[in-house]
């Protein structure tokens, strides 16, 4: 697993990540879509990044607790004109301490980064109680582009910021640990967000419009069978 000094020094160059990261609209309008017909009044967003995911469940009413292991990110987060208590906890989320149990728990873009998904994922254990929803987003490396994008990543990592290996995770491990903690599958989004190269040279619209096209919405995920990068909803039933 990742160095956590390594992980944190890439993210506090937050406005170059940022920047780059073309996932990001995709993700938050998949997962309103996954949450729309579901009460929420507490969210727990382990590895937050600018906090823009879980704004999409601040209300007057709303608890939130964001976790980063980076400054700058939280810093970005907090300029958010939030309506809810918000608070920010600046950590390794897999370090992080619950003080109680929540709503939805967001696990977006962090297990590729995180030094240890075991204590993830404990973490997340001890944060829910039955009925939490979760929603996890997993590149997954039974698909052989996911092998592709980390042996990429390696390479470019060489000449670049980030100075650490992507951790290569199996969707099948982690939906079958989340089980073994009374967690169950309800929804699931799968596209390709990214084909090493080519999002080099393309922009983030057309990248945008090429997912939407080839692959759909949650209603009508197309070629599913295809995608590497999938975002799941579970749900505690235990």
């Amino acid at each position: 697993m990742n160095n956590t000094n390594k992980v944190k020094t890439y993210f506090e160059e937050s406005e170059h990540y940022l920047s780059n990261n073309t996932n990001l609209e995709l993700r938050k309008y998949i997962i309103s879509q996954m949450t729309k017909e579901i009460d929420i009044d507490s969210v727990l967003d382990l590895g937050c990044g600018d906090g823009s995911i879980a704004a999409l469940f601040d209300k007057n009413s709303s608890r939130i607790d964001l976790v980063d292991i980076s400054e700058a990110m939280l810093a970005v987060a907090s300029a958010i004109s939030w309506k809810g208590e918000i608070h920010l906890n600046r950590c390794n989320a897999s370090q992080y301490s619950p003080s109680g149990t929540y709503d939805l728990i967001l696990s977006i873009g962090i297990l590729a980064h995180i030094d240890s998904i075991d204590r993830l994922l404990e973490v997340i254990s001890v944060a829910s109680s039955k009925g939490t929803n979760l929603i996890v987003q997993v590149s997954d490396s039974e698909k052989i582009l996911t092998r592709i994008q980390i042996l990429y990543a390696s390479i470019a990592g060489v000449f670049g910021t980030r100075k650490y290996k992507l951790n290569s995770v199996r969707l099948s491990e982690v939906a079958d640990e989340l089980a073994s903690r009374g967690f169950v599958e309800i929804d699931r989004y799968s596209y390709v967000s990214s084909i090493p190269i080519i999002a080099k040279i393309i922009s983030k619209k057309m990248k945008r419009k090429f997912i939407s096209r080839v692959f759909g919405d949650l209603i009508n995920n197309k070629r599913s069978r295809w995608g590497n990068d999938c975002i799941v909803l579970y749900r505690k039933s235990l």
